[in-house]
């Protein structure tokens, strides 16, 4: 059994979180996460198949890495990725058309902090939005290559 199925279903075990995946309009990956009744996130994935073919097309497009910075570091990044805080979105909205499609990931389970992001990004007006499943693991995991991110220099 997958690791993410193992956490949902401890989750739900420990009454804390319900997830249901399913395919999308678009045949998508899909999920719901639902918390003590509420429902939380829902909103198309991109896999890491249909991301590397988006590149490999020569796609315009954004990858955002909402991980911390000190994670970027060490574990590296998928090559042209740009960090962006999940609830600091600022930056991005005055640099991007709203059209822009918009790739999101972290490492978090269910694509937490991704999710969180892609919401935020939405709310600015930006449509095309998908957090990537499995995040950066599935990335690596694939046998794609990663970029290592600069060291966080310190002040003198």
């Amino acid at each position: 059994m997958p690791k993410r199925d193992i956490l949902a279903r401890n989750l739900v075990q420990r009454n804390q979180y319900v997830v249901r995946r399913h395919g999308s309009r678009r045949g998508n990956a899909c999920v719901d996460v639902f918390q003590k009744g509420k429902r939380q996130l829902r909103m198309d994935r991109i896999t890491v198949p249909e991301l590397r073919e988006l590149i490999d097309a020569g796609q315009e497009l954004v990858i955002l890495d909402v991980r911390p910075r000190q994670v970027r570091v060490q574990d590296g990044i998928i090559p042209g990725a740009i960090f962006a805080h999940p609830e600091d979105i600022d930056p991005i909205v005055k640099s991007y058309a709203p059209g822009t499609e918009i790739i999101v990931y972290c490492a978090c389970p269910n694509e937490e902090s991704a999710a969180t992001a892609a919401k935020h990004l939405k709310q600015a007006g930006f449509k095309k939005i998908r957090p990537l499943l499995g995040g950066i693991e599935a990335w690596v995991k694939a046998g794609h290559p990663i970029e290592h991110a600069e060291p966080v220099k310190k002040a003198a």
